[in-house]
């Protein structure tokens, strides 16, 4: 059972087994599907909005140097830096929503493909085209990078990786989960 409906994100903590989701009426998934919810960046989110505000004030600096000079150079300086930190801003508040909901990027472990979504994608692929599973920890410790890659034959970089908390997801079953696949793929 999944903690959130896979297509509006509703927690399905409280519903009961086989209950639709009252919001889209998006059926609960099948019980041999494993869905694990996490992220597509590491570490913690709040070190964006620590940098926003750094480069929030790092904008006053050249503004201040304008007023003091009188030179308008500055403000091609203050100007950089306001979108860089609009666009931090804006980066740090999705990821940080993201946490509230289980994360930004999705896996579906099927008895046959791996389903991954994004925010504003979805792309399946088989477990015949998978070589093996990459585990690595982050820098937080309960912070776990899960990538499944292609074979070489297939010629593609592989899957973007996942990085799941541990205290959510026990990874290491996640891991053996997704290697049993894929050698039951190649036989």
């Amino acid at each position: 059972m999944s903690a959130r409906c896979l297509r509006c994100r509703y927690p399905r903590t409280a519903l009961l087994a086989g209950v639709p989701c009252p919001e889209c009426g998006e059926p609960e998934p099948p019980r041999d599907w494993i869905v694990v919810q996490g992220r597509s960046v590491p570490g913690n989110p709040l070190w964006f909005v620590a940098g926003a505000c750094l480069l929030l004030t790092m904008i006053t600096i050249p503004a201040l140097m304008v007023v003091r000079t009188g030179k308008y150079v500055f403000l091609v300086h203050g100007a950089f830096l306001l979108s860089a930190s609009i666009y931090l801003f804006y980066r740090s508040r999705a990821l940080y929503l993201s946490l509230e909901d289980g994360g930004d990027v999705t896996w579906i472990l099927k008895p046959d493909v791996i389903e991954e979504r994004g925010p504003h994608w979805t792309r399946e692929t088989s477990w015949r085209e998978c070589d093996h599973v990459l585990f690595e920890r982050g820098f937080t410790s309960n912070a776990v990078r899960l990538t499944v890659t292609k074979r070489e034959a297939m010629g593609d970089k592989g899957l973007p990786s996942i990085w799941v908390d541990t205290r959510v997801h026990d990874a290491r079953q996640l891991q053996a989960i997704a290697r049993e696949r894929i050698e039951h793929a190649r036989r």
